[in-house]
């Protein structure tokens, strides 16, 4: 647990650690798990806990060439003088293809892919932040680790994000959520992640997440709309906000900005429905959000009408 979490190790804050099962120094892992009875690679399944490990460990994570694929090469601690330590040994790419490389490639990707999808296996974070070796029982919160059960728990998670956006789709009625930390989830009302947890998706022209004042999905055709801080929108795909429509501008009622827009949506017949922070509400199409509906009062809960302010007068189209 002390070598899995070595990020308190550090003189600084801002460097990370390097975490690895093998090197170029030493015989490979696979060729390890098998040394005491001379199986080598054939013992090969013992490897996966300590990969597992290795690309959930708060550290960057180094492959040996050959580890993805069980490559078993030995390499003698102490050659004597004789040169053998350090001789080529070219690595043996039809392994990949056998019982031991295709399985041990499949895990490789699959623990990549997972830590790629989830910021938290990036972070720094991890819990239990120390452990000696005299520990063999869990903490009272049940982590770290269980020699007898011979069982390791530990937690990590990442920043906090934000939603800057969410959107219901026409087709399914699935949830939408784009986040801060620039990924988004497909879910339920009730449960954000529940048919895709969070990933990666793009915006155009060099802009951020928090540049998004407002996101909507169109009935007719499950476009993503986004609108910017910038008076630009855009129009493409969840992972690829401008893959339809490159940024345009938009226009606003009189007197508002782009940062009173609290909300956006898209209803019959593809109409941009916005609110704002004064209390109104408005009707419009993705680049004009009050060509069919001047400024009107909305409900907000917590509130009275007769504390808001009265509608502005129209702007002429």
């Amino acid at each position: 647990m002390d070598v899995l979490n070595n990020q308190r190790h550090l003189a600084s804050a801002d460097k990370v650690p390097t975490i690895y099962l093998g090197n170029h120094d030493h015989s490979h892992v696979t060729w390890q798990a098998g040394a005491r009875d001379n199986a080598g690679a054939m013992r090969w399944v013992k490897t996966q806990p300590w990969a597992i490990a290795l690309f959930t460990a708060p550290a960057t994570p180094m492959v040996q060439n050959g580890q993805e694929f069980g490559e078993d090469h030995w390499i003698p601690e102490d050659d004597h003088g004789t040169g053998r330590r350090v001789l080529p040994r070219p690595l043996r790419w039809k392994q990949t293809d056998d019982p031991i490389g295709r399985w041990l490639l499949r895990l490789h990707a699959r623990l990549i892919a997972i830590r790629n999808t989830y910021p938290g296996l990036r972070s720094a974070n991890c819990h239990p932040p120390a452990w000696a070796d005299w520990m063999t029982r869990p903490d009272a919160d049940g982590f770290g680790v269980d020699v007898e059960r011979q069982l390791l728990v530990f937690h990590r998670w990442g920043e906090a994000a934000s939603i800057v956006g969410m959107a219901i789709t026409g087709s399914n009625s699935q949830v939408y959520a784009f986040y801060s930390d620039g990924t988004r989830s497909v879910g339920k009302i009730d449960d954000l992640d529940y048919y895709s947890a969070p990933v990666a998706y793009t915006l155009p022209g060099g802009r951020t997440p928090a540049d998004i004042v407002g996101v909507a999905i169109a009935k007719s055709n499950d476009h993503v709309y986004a609108w910017y801080r910038d008076g630009m929108m855009s129009a493409g795909t969840s992972l690829n906000l401008g893959a339809y429509i490159a940024p345009r501008s938009y226009t606003l009622p009189p007197g508002r900005t782009p940062s009173d827009i609290v909300g956006v949506a898209i209803g019959a017949g593809d109409r941009v429905r916005a609110w704002y922070r004064d209390g109104y509400t408005t009707a419009g199409w993705s680049r004009d959000l009050d060509l069919y509906e001047p400024p009107k009062l909305y409900t907000r809960h917590g509130y009275l009408r007769s504390a808001w302010p009265q509608p502005r007068a129209r702007r002429t189209v």
